[in-house]
């Protein structure tokens, strides 16, 4: 398991803090803005956990997720967060970056950290997306970069889970 700090680095060159720690990043909704090219025409998520501390449970389950692309109904955006290895989410073959998969959760919810399992086979598990920047909502509309993103591990390997750390824990 690999685990990495998130960061965003603006086009000035500063970094972004995405409004600072301590509790000050609880919000009901999540978006993970995909910003992995695809490979062999696909990109997908097998599973996606949303903890609220380091190493700790996920939150996901009771919310509700949705995405700017699905490719079908059987990888809709729920499979990303259903717990289910016989699943995973994947947009559109022919989706134009980024693509959002959302996460309501009811509730303002503070993310620590994301964890991202690889399909056992390598082959799938290469399609794995592993580009993103995340952004959060307080109403589902207005959104707002969060200062955290992810882009420099290139393709999962068979089996592998990554976890990021949010800058501000």
């Amino acid at each position: 398991m690999m685990g990495h700090a998130l960061a965003s680095i603006g086009a000035s060159g500063n970094r972004f803090d995405g409004g600072g720690g301590g509790g000050g990043n609880s919000h009901r909704y999540w978006r993970m803005s995909v910003l992995s090219p695809h490979v062999s025409g696909y990109r997908l998520f097998m599973e996606v956990e949303y903890r609220g501390s380091v190493g700790g449970a996920d939150l996901t389950g009771s919310g509700t997720a949705s995405s700017s692309s699905e490719r079908s109904v059987n990888f809709g955006a729920d499979r990303a967060f259903d717990d289910d290895d016989g699943t995973f989410y994947q947009p559109a073959l022919s989706a134009a970056l980024p693509i959002y998969l959302d996460y309501d959760f009811g509730a303002d919810t503070e993310v620590q950290e994301i964890a991202i399992f690889g399909h056992a086979n390598a082959t799938i598990a290469g399609r794995t997306i592993y580009e993103f920047e995340m952004f959060y909502s307080d109403n589902g509309v207005d959104w707002t970069a969060a200062g955290w993103s992810e882009t420099g591990d290139g393709q999962f390997g068979g089996g592998e889970t990554r976890t990021y750390t949010a800058p501000w824990v």
